[in-house]
């Protein structure tokens, strides 16, 4: 995953604006796979189109995935990104050929949840570090 920051800017300890391009290929030498079940639930959930399972083979290989990032005080917007077939979330390859898919997404997004959400994840894993780092109370006082 590469992320890049265009431009970010914070002010008075909060996120005040920001251009990010997240853009994920596949690990290098190996094939990028997406689960059916998760593009099926995509295309329902955004596009509304209910596929049959079907339709698609267990895996599918993707190509690579992408988004701008757009932020403001208050929200964020999520736009695709261009990829090696055009603008897209995601291009997958079907039959040898390179395919976009959701190319021409523009959603957005109250900010405050996603924020939240990162935060309470971030101490969470504070919380996990501090106690693995944590020695035992045995192990902390001096032998006689």
């Amino acid at each position: 995953m590469v992320v890049r920051v265009n431009a970010l800017t914070i002010q008075d300890n909060e996120l005040a604006s920001g251009n990010i391009d997240l853009i994920g290929d596949p690990p290098p030498g190996q094939t990028g796979r997406i689960d059916r079940t998760l593009l099926i639930e995509l295309f329902r959930e955004r596009l509304g189109l209910s596929l049959p399972d079907t339709l698609l083979p267990a895996e599918i290989q993707y190509v690579q995935l992408g988004a701008r990032l757009i932020v403001d005080r208050r929200r964020v917007r999520i736009v695709s990104a261009e990829g090696p077939a055009g603008s897209a979330i995601m291009t997958v390859r079907v039959v040898g050929q390179d395919v976009p898919l959701l190319g021409q997404i523009d959603l957005t997004l109250p900010l405050t949840p996603i924020l939240d959400a990162i935060r309470a994840r971030a101490k969470q894993w504070r919380h996990e570090l501090e106690l693995r780092l944590r020695l035992p109370a045995a192990e902390t006082r001096p032998r006689p």
